[in-house]
């Protein structure tokens, strides 16, 4: 069959990856849209600022969604039958490199105001910033020579586009690594005398490490395809780290979920309320300003299953400070 003219022969290695990465892309975005829906459904009490960050980053995703599957249309129904339009990057200088950046920037900034508030260290959080920054920084500019290249055979053989992507992801995944290092550290020295504790702090060190390594693998792999592999292969997973980043943020924060009568509900606590008539002061004085209080006394009770399945129970009182009862009580 005759390669019509001014078409690009062998457009296999581009066009392939590039729609498996438009699916996978938005597969990836229904699973961040149900963590988006369980996270404002689960913690309505979250601070302001958090629930900004959510939203912040769900509109980012939104709008590299949109742009990513408008570079499909493009390519396999606008311009239907046009090799060329498949080697033409389209918005992908836009929604890979620069929007990715920007996602990873958010998320890791995220991490580096977890890991302030467990070190209170200013030093610890500018080094995570400054590297964070460098990715971001080292990626806009990818994606401008990108969007001046035009094409996807051609960004291989750019020196400054080569040389761009490559630290954009080196940096990313230094800073994941970094992040990841920095956050088991001071967990670690985190007090665990509680079984409770212990079991949380576990979790969150195994966490840390599986979601750590999940961006950092991935940027390597990137910038391994990008340096070595033909055709688009890059771009089918580029397309795919700002969903991972996000995923992962909204996983660290629905973790916090408990399922009553789960694995992790290893407790249960009964309260009892008592009645304490406060106007009787010591040394028969009367006091008559504090009234009738109520005091909650609540007993939580804890189960602990070791490897062999055996039990350990342990029981403890709260006593939750007092608070004057409504009016008709008194």
């Amino acid at each position: 069959m005759a390669v019509p003219a001014g078409a690009t022969p062998g457009l296999a290695p581009t066009t392939t990856p590039l729609l498996a990465g438009f699916l996978i892309n938005c597969v990836l975005y229904g699973v961040l849209a149900n963590q988006v829906y369980w996270y404002y459904m689960s913690f309505p009490k979250d601070s302001t600022q958090l629930k900004a960050f959510v939203g912040v980053l769900a509109f980012v995703e939104t709008a590299q969604t949109a742009m990513i599957c408008y570079d499909a249309l493009e390519g396999y129904a606008i311009n239907l039958g046009s090799l060329a339009a498949f080697d033409d990057v389209h918005l992908a200088w836009m929604d890979i490199p620069i929007t990715t950046s920007i996602i990873s920037l958010l998320v890791q900034s995220f991490f580096a105001w977890r890991i302030f508030k467990l070190s209170k260290n200013w030093y610890i959080v500018i080094l995570v910033e400054m590297v964070a920054l460098l990715q971001t920084g080292a990626a806009f500019a990818a994606g401008i020579i990108i969007h001046s290249l035009k094409t996807y055979s051609a960004v291989p053989l750019s020196k400054g586009a080569t040389d761009s992507v490559k630290i954009w992801l080196a940096a990313s995944a230094a800073c994941d690594v970094l992040i990841a290092l920095i956050m088991v550290y001071l967990l670690n020295r985190t007090p665990t005398q509680f079984h409770k504790t212990k079991a949380l702090v576990s979790k969150l060190i195994k966490m840390t490490i599986e979601t750590g390594a999940i961006t950092a693998v991935f940027a390597v792999i990137v910038v391994i395809l990008f340096s070595t592999a033909g055709g688009s292969y890059y771009a089918c997973l580029g397309a795919l780290v700002a969903k991972l980043y996000s995923n992962v943020a909204l996983a660290v924060l629905n973790s916090r979920i408990r399922v009553m009568g789960g694995r992790d509900d290893s407790h249960q606590a009964s309260t009892t309320q008592m009645y304490v008539d406060a106007s009787q002061g010591r040394g028969g004085r009367q006091d008559t300003s504090r009234g009738v209080f109520a005091v909650n006394v609540t007993r939580t009770q804890e189960t602990q299953l070791d490897a062999d399945g055996a039990k350990s129970t342990s029981q403890w009182d709260n006593d939750i400070p007092m608070h004057p009862l409504p009016a008709e009580f008194c």
